[in-house]
């Protein structure tokens, strides 16, 4: 029983050993902790830090019927060009209903993606201690960028396929983290679909393309908690990153962890460094 007691101890040891040297070299190369400062590495501390902000409670934050709604009272429609009044209760139903349509199509693609990946242990590096998933949503218009900025951290190792590599001082402290990247879609942007069938009318289809901005961000907010959710289900948790550009017109894009293509490594860096590692 001693020895096995000892030997617990010395692998605990050595793990926290390893963990300190991995978040050293993160900090250093990677510049992870200044990510880290900007973006709480948690769901639920970046909802306390966005309530903050809004002072409202944690569970009005994304209250799409109370707060926040004073910021969709009016819109311009292209079609008239005259100011027209919205009933803020219109609008704001119209940008839940898009938003879980947008965030239904990409959730179920991170669910079919994500089923293809295994949480088996590796000798050739370290893991997640829980299973987890990066989720990196690109909303960016060059893909051919955000592609390079992925296949800088993006490694093949045997059969297992679709992981993040990110290097550290050792060889055998590499840290693999299965990876889903998915394209943001919105039923905003596809040719067509601006249609009476769809919307009912060519007004109501300029109030909700007015709102494409609010719309889109709303889609990302609903796709994050629907990711929240799933811990819950299957015991796996999806971390998201949002890459971006200068194009980018969100309105809320600061409530998630986002960044542009060249600060991509970096901040899977500090994703990563909040994670618990497992040592094989």
């Amino acid at each position: 029983m001693t020895t096995s007691v000892n030997d617990t101890t010395t692998l605990g040891k050595e793990q926290a050993r390893s963990r300190g040297r991995i978040l050293r070299f993160f900090r250093k190369h990677y510049d992870s902790h200044r990510t880290t400062k900007v973006f709480p590495q948690s769901r639920h501390q970046r909802l306390r830090k966005l309530a903050l902000a809004k002072s409202v409670p944690i569970k009005h934050v994304y209250s799409w019927k109370q707060d926040g709604s004073h910021d969709l009272v009016k819109s311009v429609s292209p079609l008239t060009e005259n100011e027209t009044t919205v009933s803020t209760k219109t609008s704001l139903i119209s940008r839940l209903h898009i938003g879980r349509y947008n965030a239904g199509m990409m959730y179920n693609e991170v669910m079919i993606l994500s089923e293809h990946e295994k949480f088996a242990p590796s000798s050739e590096g370290i893991i997640p201690a829980h299973p987890t998933f990066l989720v990196i949503v690109d909303t960016t218009g060059n893909k051919v960028a955000t592609d390079f900025a992925i296949d800088c951290i993006y490694r093949r190792k045997g059969d297992r396929v679709g992981l993040c590599c990110l290097q550290t001082g050792l060889p055998n402290e590499c840290v693999f983290i299965p990876t889903v990247k998915i394209d943001f879609t919105s039923i905003l942007d596809r040719p067509g679909d601006a249609s009476r069938g769809l919307f009912g009318s060519r007004k109501k289809n300029a109030r909700i393309f007015a709102d494409r901005d609010g719309i889109n961000t709303a889609s990302l907010q609903i796709l994050d908690r629907y990711l929240s959710e799933a811990k819950k289900r299957n015991g796996v948790d999806y971390k998201m990153i949002v890459l971006h550009d200068d194009g980018l017109e969100f309105d809320a894009i600061k409530d998630f962890v986002h960044c542009f293509p060249e600060h991509f490594v970096c901040t899977v860096a500090s994703r990563v460094g909040g994670m618990k590692l497992m040592k094989y």
